[in-house]
């Protein structure tokens, strides 16, 4: 499947129902179906990350992990492994978001969209068996965050406001099915990648269905 091909797809499919956004400075709203949208940096290159993790940084990604795994076990689903490949992934697109000011799950910049950005990471996502619980190959899923000016951000809000909206919900809670809309497959293992700038929080967390293996 060529990349622009890949990229439709992707896109169509995402927008309706896997990749959802959820920004502290504005109310959360129902799934919706914007235009495609143009892709590409005439005049600039992809942003560089900086490698270097505050502690902060790391500290917030590992807080949001362990609320993630506190509010599934609370309702008898598997906790989530860590998968540090994706973590470098999702701290990128953090990265990218706050570097050029954009709120999306597509890069406007490098044109990549969740699944794209995480086959960088040696992680394929399965277009033929798309929100089906049943299947085995490699799922993924995506859920963004922005917060500006919020004192003693933590986990635990993070995952609550996730949690209290419904299309960020069924990735909080999979396999929970958004009923009369789609279901999401049971997830093994989750990455994400945090990055504050002075008054600006923006969290990347990629969700996997055995991640590489398949099995």
């Amino acid at each position: 499947m060529t990349q622009t091909l890949r990229l439709a797809i992707t896109t169509a499919m995402l927008w309706a129902c896997a990749g959802m956004e959820c920004d502290e400075t504005d109310s959360v709203q129902a799934p919706f179906f914007p235009a495609p949208i143009a892709c590409g940096c005439a005049d600039e290159a992809a942003a560089t990350i900086d490698a270097d993790i505050s502690d902060a940084e790391a500290a917030l990604a590992e807080d949001i992990w362990r609320a993630l795994n506190d509010h599934r076990s609370a309702l008898g689903l598997r906790e989530l492994n860590w998968y540090a490949p994706a973590a470098d992934v999702a701290r990128g697109h953090s990265d990218a978001m706050l570097r050029r000011g954009f709120f999306d799950h597509v890069d406007p910049c490098t044109c990549l969209d969740q699944s794209a950005r995480a086959a960088t990471a040696g992680i394929q996502h399965d277009f033929e068996n798309l929100y089906s619980p049943e299947s085995n190959t490699p799922f993924v899923g995506e859920v963004i965050y922005r917060a500006t000016r919020i004192d003693d951000l933590d986990g635990d809000h993070i995952v609550n406001v996730w949690a209290e909206s419904p299309e960020h919900r069924v990735h909080v809670e999979a396999p929970l099915e958004f009923p009369g809309f789609y279901q999401l497959p049971s997830w093994t293992h989750v990455g994400i990648g945090v990055r504050i700038e002075g008054d600006d929080t923006y969290v990347t967390a990629m969700f996997f269905k055995n991640p590489t293996t398949g099995a």
